[in-house]
């Protein structure tokens, strides 16, 4: 935040956490006109806190939202990252397999209705097949609920969720489109799922997650057999290619077909 914006998010935390200690679902605008019903047990600090979460990542989404007129979000949770580029695309296609999350962003979906971007929010997972997965259930409007890994210990709740293959989803039709993935490590199985999309170079540009327990090397590859270019967005916001810089967990991750490299907006 700069400028008067610290004054005005540093009044607006405040307000979150009285919010947040009593309990009380409010709704509230964000910069880009998007309307949220906020729920207190939800993760909606960055809302209150930041014009934008993860600011550098989400400005370069923006600067290159012109290459498509649709946006798909895997793992849209509440409808933070969607929020943010509200405005930027008609149509935003929005996954999301957990019940209660996927409730409270059909409630904020809803109060933008007569916007003019066309929302298609689907209760689903997606994987590398259709049918259903173990699914993790870290607890109501988590924003780590996940898909069962080698990482996870017994005792942990867990559920069924239905999933399927974005490319089976999509209408034929479908042109291209910008895409988000934040699955908790799942990234791999998702971009299995779209092979054909990224055959046919309709991803045009894609930001994922990078954690501990992405499969980075595997995702390399996949997209290193498309001919994309993968590439992260430093605390600087230089852009980097290198694999030094790539490698760091916790990250979110780039990748755009290589002719299309050249011509992104930095």
């Amino acid at each position: 935040n700069k400028g008067i914006e610290k004054f005005i998010y540093f009044f607006s935390a405040h307000y979150w956490m009285i919010v947040k200690y009593l309990g009380i679902s409010v709704k509230t605008k964000i910069n880009s006109g998007f309307r949220f019903q906020c729920h207190p047990s939800s993760s909606y600090s960055p809302l209150f806190y930041f014009k934008y979460g993860e600011h550098e990542d989400i400005r370069f989404l923006i600067k290159n939202s012109h290459l498509s007129q649709t946006f798909i979000d895997v793992g849209a949770n509440i409808g933070l990252v969607t929020g943010y580029l509200f405005g930027q695309f008609k149509t935003m296609y929005l996954f999301e397999p957990f019940k209660e999350t996927f409730n409270a962003l059909k409630t904020s979906i809803d109060l933008n209705a007569n916007s003019g971007v066309e929302f298609k929010a689907i209760q689903m997972g997606l994987s590398d097949d259709d049918g259903f997965i173990d699914f993790v259930d870290e607890g109501y409007l988590s924003s780590v609920n996940r898909a069962v890994g080698t990482h996870d210990k017994e005792g942990q709740k867990i559920i069924k969720v239905e999933v399927c293959k974005l490319d089976d989803v999509l209408p034929k039709n479908f042109n291209d489109c910008i895409l988000k993935v934040d699955v908790e490590g799942y990234e791999e199985k998702v971009f299995l799922g779209s092979k054909k999309l990224f055959d046919k170079k309709k991803v045009k540009l894609v930001m994922f997650e990078r954690l501990g327990r992405t499969n980075l090397t595997n995702i390399k590859t996949f997209f290193s057999s498309y001919d994309y270019k993968l590439f992260c967005i430093n605390n600087d916001g230089q852009i980097s290619t290198k694999d030094k810089d790539i490698d760091i967990p916790l990250i979110n991750l780039f990748a755009c077909p290589s002719e299309v490299f050249p011509s992104l907006v930095f």
